[in-house]
C-alpha cells in the first residue's frame, strides 16, 4: 500500500512539474519536459546512493577489469544486439558503491561511440534512434552530452546559404537520447558547443565571400539558429568555450605586435584583453569551474615553451609554468615540468622519473619525454605517456594510469606514432577509456577518442 502511495506521490509532483512547465514558453517547455523525463531515467538506470567517493590513493592494491572491447565496427554492431544499455554496462551503471558522475560519464561517453561511429542514438526506452548525416561529433569535449549533427548534403563553399544568408552548411544540435534539441545557423567538425547545447562559437568566414585565404571572424551560435559575428580579422585564432557557454576565450597571434586574449560573454561582449608571454602557438582553455584558463605559448631567444594561467573573472596573471598544465573535471591543475620530471599535485610532489624506471623495461636504454594526459578530481589519479629508447635504440611508448602515491595502476605497451593514443579518465578515476585520438581532438583538454578501437576498463580500489 505504501508502495502505491509513494508511486502516486511521485507521479502528482511531475504531474505539477509539467503544470509549470506549461506557464512559460513552448521551447521552456520542451526543455523542462526533456529534462523530466532524463531525471527519470538516471534514477532507474544511475540510482544515487549518496555514499562518500573514496578515492584510488586510498587504497593499497587495485583490480583492473576490461569492460568493453571493440576492434571493428562489427563489434561495435555485436555489443549493441541486445538493445541498450548492454547487460555488463546496466550492471555497471546501477553500482551504487561507484561514484554517480563516473557512471553518467560512461554512460554519456558509450552514447558519443555509437553516435559518432555509426549515427545512432538510443532513446529512453532503449530503442536505436538511426540518424542519416555527413558526420556527427560532440559538442563539448568531456562529457560528450549534446552533439552537431550536419544533415546529409554538402553545401558548396561559392554558393550563399539561402536559409541563413552565411556561407556555410547549417545544422542541428541533438542530445544524447537521439532528441534535437536545437538549429544552429553554421556547422562544422571543429565548432565547440556549451554542456546543454544552447551555445557555440566557432572561426569561420564573413558574411561576404571571400576568399579562403582570407579573414576569418568569431561566430557565437545559439541553439535557435540566431548568430553574431565579432567584426575583428583574424588570422591564425585559437578559441575555447566554456563548458557552460557563459564565457569564450579567443587568442589570436600577431607576426609583428604583442600576441593577447581576450575574454567574452555568450553574447559576444568583450569582458577583458590581456597580453600574452611570448607568441600563441597551441590550444587555449578554460577551466570546468569557469575560474581560470590557460595559454600555450613560446619564444624563439631564449627558445622556450610557456603555459600561462590567468583568472578568468579578471584576466589577472595567475602563475607561468615551463610546460604542461592540465585542470581536473573539479578544477584542481597540475603542473608537470619536463626539466626534472616532477608532478606538482597541489602539496604533493610526485617523481615521475621512478615511475617510468619501475614501468619501462629493464633494457631501456633512455626514457625521453613523460606527458600527462588526464587527471581526475582532487588529483587522485593521472593517466601519462611515457616514450623511451630502447637498446637497438626503437622509440616505444607505454601509457599508463597510476595514483598520486606513484602507484601503478595500469601499463601498457602501444604502437607507434607517439601521440596517436589516449587513456582518459573519468571525474573520479574510475574508469579508463583507451583509444585513438579523435577527430577535433584539439576541443578542450584533448578528450576525444575513436572508438574503434577503444577499450574500457573498470578500476577497483582493494584494501
Amino acid at each position: 500500500m505504501s508502495d502505491t502511495k509513494e508511486r502516486r506521490t511521485g507521479i502528482l509532483q511531475i504531474v505539477m512539474l509539467l503544470v509549470v512547465a506549461a506557464s512559460v514558453n513552448a521551447g521552456g517547455f520542451m526543455d523542462t519536459a526533456r529534462a523530466i523525463t532524463e531525471q527519470l531515467w538516471e534514477h532507474r538506470y544511475i540510482p544515487d546512493s549518496g555514499l562518500p567517493t573514496v578515492p584510488l590513493s586510498e587504497y593499497e592494491e587495485f583490480d583492473v577489469v576490461e569492460l568493453f572491447r571493440a576492434e571493428t565496427i562489427e563489434d561495435l554492431e555485436a555489443a549493441i544486439s541486445d538493445g541498450y544499455p548492454m547487460p555488463w554496462l546496466e550492471e555497471t551503471l546501477k553500482d551504487e558503491s561507484i561514484p554517480w558522475e563516473d557512471r553518467y560519464w560512461l554512460d554519456c561517453r558509450i552514447r558519443a561511440f555509437f553516435a559518432q561511429e555509426m549515427h545512432t542514438f538510443f532513446n529512453r526506452k532503449g530503442n536505436p534512434v538511426t540518424i542519416e548525416a555527413d558526420w556527427i561529433r560532440y559538442g563539448e569535449s568531456y562529457w560528450q552530452e549534446h552533439f552537431i549533427v550536419n544533415p546529409i548534403g554538402e553545401h558548396l563553399g561559392t554558393e550563399i546559404n539561402l536559409e541563413t544568408g552565411l556561407w556555410g552548411e547549417s545544422g542541428f544540435v541533438y542530445n544524447r537520447f537521439g532528441e534535437i534539441t536545437g538549429r544552429l545557423a553554421l556547422c562544422e567538425k571543429y565548432m565547440q558547443l556549451s554542456r546543454d547545447g544552447k551555445t557555440g562559437i566557432l572561426i569561420h568566414r564573413g558574411e561576404e565571400l571571400t576568399s579562403v585565404y582570407g579573414p576569418s571572424y568569431l561566430y557565437f551560435v545559439y541553439d535557435d539558429k540566431s548568430y553574431s559575428m565579432n567584426q575583428q580579422e583574424l588570422w591564425i585564432p585559437f578559441y575555447s568555450l566554456s563548458q557552460s557557454g557563459d564565457f569564450a576565450l579567443l587568442g589570436q597571434r600577431m607576426h609583428n605586435e604583442p600576441n593577447t586574449i581576450q575574454l567574452f560573454d555568450r553574447n559576444g561582449s568583450l569582458l577583458w584583453e590581456q597580453t600574452v608571454e611570448g607568441n600563441l602557438y597551441g590550444e587555449v582553455f578554460i577551466s570546468p569551474s569557469e575560474t581560470l584558463c590557460r595559454v600555450k605559448s613560446s619564444t624563439l631567444e631564449p627558445l622556450e615553451n610557456y603555459v600561462q594561467v590567468f583568472n578568468l573573472p579578471t584576466g589577472d596573471n595567475a602563475g607561468l609554468y615551463s610546460q604542461q598544465v592540465l585542470f581536473s573535471p573539479s578544477d584542481e591543475y597540475a603542473c608537470s615540468v619536463s626539466s626534472d620530471n616532477i608532478l606538482k599535485a597541489g602539496a604533493s610532489v610526485i617523481d615521475l622519473s621512478q615511475i617510468a624506471i619501475s614501468v619501462v623495461p629493464l633494457a631501456a636504454e633512455e626514457v625521453l619525454s613523460i606527458d600527462i594526459m588526464s587527471t581526475t578530481n582532487m588529483l587522485n589519479s593521472f593517466s601519462a605517456r611515457i616514450v623511451y629508447r630502447d637498446n637497438l635504440s626503437s622509440i616505444n611508448q607505454i601509457l599508463a594510469v597510476f595514483d598520486s602515491r606513484g602507484n601503478i595502476i595500469i601499463a601498457q605497451e602501444v604502437v607507434l606514432p607517439v601521440g596517436s593514443q589516449k587513456i582518459l579518465l573519468s571525474p573520479n578515476g574510475v574508469f579508463a577509456l583507451y583509444g585513438f585520438v579523435g577527430e577535433g581532438n584539439f576541443a578542450g583538454e584533448g578528450n576525444s577518442i575513436s572508438a574503434i578501437p577503444c577499450s574500457i576498463w573498470l578500476m577497483e580500489g582493494d584494501r
